[in-house]
C-alpha cells in the first residue's frame, strides 16, 4: 500500500485538507457532490502506482472547513484547487475530475491553463450545453422545491433517479448524512449544474482536454454532456468503463482507462 500524507493549506478562509501519495508526473483528482477525498481511495492508490496522486476536500465538505451559509462559488473553487496544487509542491499538473468535480476542472482550465498539463473530465453536468438544457434546469428547480418542501431525503430519491447504470448501495465518500444532502441542494447544485464554464478559453489555451463517458451510462444527462464539451473545448471523448462513479465501483478497470488515456496524450 503507497504511503498517504495529509496536509492542509488555508485559502480564503478555509482550510483544505489534502492528501499525496505516490512519486512522479503529479495528478489532481478532484470529487463531485459531496466533495469528499474518500470516495477516491481506492482509485488514487492504483494511480499512485505511476504518479503522484493529489486528492482533497473541497470546501465546506468532510475534514475541509468553510462558510457552509455561503453558495458555492465556482471561481473560489478553481482557486482553491490552485492552491492544493501549489501547497503540493507542484506548478502543473493532470487534472481528473468526476461529476460537479469535472465542473471545477473546466472551471480551473478555463481560468488557469497554464497549471494543466491534461485535463480529464468524467460526465460533467454542464447542462446548459445540451440541446433539452430547459428541461433539465427545470429538473434542477424542481429537484430544490422537493428539498424544501419535503427534505433532504425525497430529494436525493428524486435525484438518484435520473441517474443511469447503477444498482445497490453508493460507495464511501459521496452523500452520507442528511447535512450533506441538504448542503447540496441549498448552496451547490444550480451553482454548478447552471454553471457555464468558459469552454472556449480552454480551446484557445490548448489544453489537453479528454472528456470520458462510461459505457453503463446510456443517454443520461451528465453523459450526453461528453461529446460535446469535448468538440467545445477541442478535446476528444472516450468511452470508459462503468457508469458515473466507476472510479469507486470499478477502481481498477476504470484506473487501466485512465493510464491509456494518459499514455495516448503524451503528457
Amino acid at each position: 500500500m503507497t504511503t498517504k500524507h495529509t496536509s492542509s493549506i488555508h485559502s480564503e478562509g478555509a482550510d483544505l485538507v489534502f492528501d499525496a501519495r505516490g512519486t512522479g508526473q503529479a495528478i489532481l483528482l478532484i470529487r463531485g457532490a459531496g466533495g469528499n477525498a474518500s470516495g477516491y481511495e481506492d482509485f488514487a492508490n492504483i494511480l499512485a502506482e505511476r504518479y503522484l496522486v493529489i486528492t482533497f476536500d473541497r470546501r465546506c465538505n468532510a475534514r475541509s472547513s468553510g462558510d457552509r451559509t455561503l453558495p458555492l462559488d465556482m471561481s473560489q473553487q478553481a482557486r482553491d484547487v490552485l492552491a492544493v496544487v501549489h501547497a503540493a509542491g507542484q506548478t502543473r499538473t493532470m487534472i481528473f475530475g468526476n461529476s460537479s468535480g469535472g465542473v471545477v476542472g473546466l472551471e480551473f482550465a478555463s481560468l488557469y491553463p497554464e497549471s494543466v498539463s491534461l485535463l480529464m473530465v468524467h460526465e460533467p453536468p454542464v447542462i446548459n450545453v445540451l440541446p433539452d438544457a430547459e428541461a433539465w434546469r427545470a429538473y434542477n428547480f424542481d429537484l430544490i422545491k422537493t428539498f424544501e418542501e419535503q427534505g433532504p431525503r425525497p430529494a436525493m430519491m428524486k435525484f438518484a433517479g435520473a441517474l443511469k447504470g447503477i444498482d445497490g448501495p453508493p460507495p464511501p465518500g459521496g452523500l452520507g448524512t442528511d447535512e450533506d444532502r441538504a448542503f447540496l441542494f441549498n448552496k451547490e447544485l444550480l451553482r454548478v449544474a447552471h454553471h457555464d464554464p468558459d469552454l472556449a478559453a480552454i480551446r484557445k489555451a490548448g489544453v489537453k482536454t479528454v472528456l470520458l463517458r462510461g459505457a453503463l451510462s446510456e443517454d443520461a444527462y451528465y453523459a450526453r454532456t461528453a461529446p460535446i464539451v469535448a468538440e467545445l473545448t477541442g478535446g476528444t471523448c472516450v468511452t470508459v468503463p462503468g457508469n458515473h462513479l466507476a472510479f469507486a465501483l470499478e477502481p481498477e478497470a476504470f484506473s487501466k482507462a485512465i493510464f491509456e488515456i494518459i499514455d495516448q496524450a503524451h503528457v
